[in-house]
């Protein structure tokens, strides 16, 4: 029997943003950044969105599935943001529409009639529809295929400080064992494993929790250069490099990057945004050698050699301005 194919759909949504990166890399630091201009949407977290990349990669799903699954994902929740619904205003949240600038708008949004003049406002204005996924470049040629004008921001951050502050937040050990880390297992031999350990499982398994995301910081290194390299010149040059560093100690030149490279314009808002968030400060050096310190009483020889590894390499292209050659396959 002939295998029946999803189709892709007319897209209501042309302008997209994703912002991607490694969990703790922070990503919605720069959601609320992005939600300074003039242009955008207020950012979305849609777990889909970082799943159905991984399910495809591994043969879960189908490829033609997991783009329809895509498509239908941003269109549905970019119009639910339009009409006002679904609206999340709690305020802890970092996603929350209540830290928003523009929140009265987004509340008139839930009162207003829904009809064709949605459609046809969305049309008009043109504003981008932001979203947030973690993990996302080790999958991202499929990103492109589902949408064909899509922009992405990748925001890196120094390996040390992105594997403490997973190893302080109980990464390692919650995944497989937490219900509220939402998101598929890989089962191998008899154990839960995540995604991206599903050729090391046995080996996720036996190793400790801080082993566990060093080694973890190398897969999606690794894999993310793989993915990288099966884009097109004008697929790569629709993504922007970022890092967190940047991103805190000197805010202003990100932001002209943004407005630069996507065409954005800052709103009043955003000198108060930054100040708010705590931008525009030093990043003590002494944090990262006592976090170092802290990792090398925990992680095995060979797993803090790795880590360092993937250090010198992380701070040889980041003082070099060179971002896009971390992606680049050795």
């Amino acid at each position: 029997m002939k295998r029946i194919q999803a189709s892709t759909r007319n897209m209501l949504v042309k302008n997209l943003i994703f912002i991607v990166g490694i969990s703790r890399a922070g990503k919605f630091l720069l959601g609320k950044v992005l939600d300074g201009f003039k242009e955008t949407e207020h950012f979305q977290y849609v777990g889909l969105l970082e799943h159905l990349p991984f399910l495809e990669r591994i043969g879960l799903i189908s490829r033609d599935t997991a783009v329809a699954l895509l498509q239908v994902s941003v269109d549905e929740n970019a119009y639910h943001m339009r009409i006002g619904r679904n609206l999340n205003f709690r305020y802890d949240d970092h996603s929350s529409l209540g830290k928003s600038y523009f929140r009265d708008m987004y509340l008139k949004r839930s009162l207003q009639n829904i009809g064709p003049h949605i459609i046809r406002a969305m049309k008009k204005d043109k504003k981008y529809s932001v979203f947030v996924g973690h993990e996302l470049m080790s999958n991202v040629k499929i990103c492109f295929e589902a949408f064909p004008y899509l922009k992405i921001i990748n925001l890196l951050r120094h390996p040390v400080d992105l594997i403490h502050s997973l190893w302080l937040r109980g990464f390692g050990k919650r995944e497989t064992i937490d219900p509220l880390f939402f998101q598929p297992f890989i089962r191998v031999s008899d154990h839960a494993v995540p995604w991206y350990a599903y050729q090391w499982g046995r080996e996720y398994q036996k190793i400790s929790a801080i082993d566990r995301l060093i080694k973890m910081m190398k897969t999606l290194d690794e894999t993310s250069r793989e993915s990288y390299a099966l884009l097109t010149n004008p697929e790569k040059k629709r993504i922007l490099f970022i890092t967190y560093e940047d991103l805190v100690q000197d805010s202003w030149k990100v932001i002209r990057h943004i407005e630069g490279s996507f065409g954005l314009t800052r709103s009043r808002f955003m000198p108060a945004l930054l100040k708010r968030e705590k931008c525009l400060r030093k990043i003590p050096a002494e944090e990262r050698n006592r976090k170092i310190k802290d990792i090398r009483r925990k992680a095995s020889r060979k797993a803090f050699d790795l880590m360092m590894d993937l250090s010198e390499r992380y701070e040889h292209f980041t003082q070099k301005g060179e971002l896009e050659r971390l992606y680049l396959c050795d």
